[in-house]
């Protein structure tokens, strides 16, 4: 049952590709990139993801999941391609439901 509005299997979460995007009253283009996340997955402690795709170690911390749990990604650290200095605050968290 769906609690989050997404709900994703196992295969294509390990796949999956953290992005951000420009909030639409930006009336300018923004390209941004993720530079680390932190996985949550119920009962174990977050792990910090460095770059915008899993690792190893994330594709074995989401195989730990029981199937129907709902993980987590949340920390989001993104900057500004162009002005890496400055990194982007609040980044909401994304919560993704597991099929299988």
């Amino acid at each position: 049952m769906k609690q989050n509005g997404i709900s994703m299997s196992r295969q294509d979460l390990e796949r999956l590709k953290v992005s951000v995007e420009r909030p639409s009253f930006f009336k300018f283009p923004l390209n941004m990139k993720v530079k680390e996340f932190g996985l949550y997955v119920p009962g174990q402690p977050t792990l910090t993801v460095n770059g915008d795709s899993f690792d190893e170690s994330a594709r074995s911390l989401l195989r730990r999941a029981p199937r129907g749990s709902t993980i987590s990604i949340r920390n989001i650290k993104a900057e500004i391609i162009g002005n890496t200095a400055y990194i982007l605050p609040n980044i909401a968290p994304i919560s993704i439901d597991l099929t299988n």
